[in-house]
């Protein structure tokens, strides 16, 4: 499973993200938005962080809406 954070460089969030996922005991690479603006395009990112399991966003960060919880990473991964 190739699981990518894309996010801005100023995203307080990604950081937090990155450590829920690692805590699963799950890998991730974090890909910016300004060193690749043609994710933009590709997954209709318009604001940050969003994970992209396997080509496939999964998960989009959208102002207002809250970090998904463990559980629901864990569900997002199929991890039991």
């Amino acid at each position: 499973m190739n699981i990518v954070i894309v996010a801005s460089k100023t995203c307080r969030h990604h950081p937090i993200l990155q450590r829920q996922i690692q805590d699963l005991g799950l890998s991730c690479t974090i890909q910016y938005i300004e060193e690749h603006p043609e994710l933009i395009g590709k997954y209709g990112i318009r604001s940050s962080p969003n994970i992209v399991v396997d080509d496939e966003l999964i998960f989009q960060g959208k102002p207002g809406k809250s970090l998904p919880s463990s559980s629901e990473l864990k569900e997002c991964f199929g991890i039991q």
